[in-house]
């Protein structure tokens, strides 16, 4: 077993608490302190918690998008450009890379971290948050539609469907994170690492070429 990090497991079960103490401290926002007793002492633990956290999930995605990587690679057909930086990674909690052809198009392959979605993704009770590998392609809804019938439809979902809500963007699965035993800060990356590896690794060569293709005749604002 691979721990995730207490501190982000942690995190995904308190998000907004600790998005309230800390993500807005990343933003460069002052925390708020409201009804908090003492409220020093919250801020300060909010604080070392959110840090961790946020290297974890860092070092978990840059793992994830090792294997995103390696898989368009191995293709031989794609070119690979424009891969997130850990800055990045580690602000927005998304990893990314754009995969292209020679003489083509290209899109961008990712995978990125949040706690459960509140709305239409039905989910255990004791999932503490969801990894989300993601597809996107110019084109807006069209684009949604020309990828997921490309891909036969196994995708999870598309923009505004409770994961992913950028235009253009499918989300290729929903990957529960389970604290183990339930209600730990514990939590095994092994088997979500392989599961994006897996996810991803569906799209074949192929197709790799049909969606950057589509993209290549596609405008970012074409919503038809």
């Amino acid at each position: 077993m691979t721990p995730l990090g207490k501190s982000l497991v942690f995190y995904l079960k308190y998000m907004a608490e600790m998005n309230r103490l800390y993500g807005h401290v990343e933003e460069g926002k002052e925390p708020d302190l409201t009804g908090l007793d003492p409220a020093q002492q919250v801020l300060e633990m909010a604080r070392t918690v959110g840090a961790a956290a946020y290297e974890q999930v860092a070092d978990f995605l840059e793992l994830c998008g090792e294997g995103i990587e390696d898989h368009f690679a191995s293709l031989g057909i794609a070119t690979l450009d424009k891969k997130k930086n850990r800055a990045f990674v580690k602000k927005r909690w998304s990893w990314s890379i754009d995969v292209g052809i020679v003489n083509g198009g290209w899109f961008s392959c990712g995978v990125w971290v949040t706690a459960p979605p509140e709305v239409r993704i039905p989910l255990d009770t004791d999932v503490c948050g969801v990894v989300v590998p993601w597809l996107w392609s110019k084109g807006g809804r069209k684009g949604e539609d020309a990828v997921g019938v490309i891909l036969d439809g196994w995708p999870h979902s598309r923009a505004g469907e409770g994961l992913v809500e950028d235009r253009g963007t499918v989300a290729l699965a929903c990957i529960p994170i389970k604290a183990q035993p339930p209600g730990s800060f514990d939590a095994d990356c092994d088997p979500l690492i392989a599961e994006v590896t897996k996810t991803v690794a569906q799209i074949g060569a192929e197709q790799t070429k049909a969606i950057a293709s589509l993209a290549a005749g596609l405008k970012e604002s074409d919503e038809a």
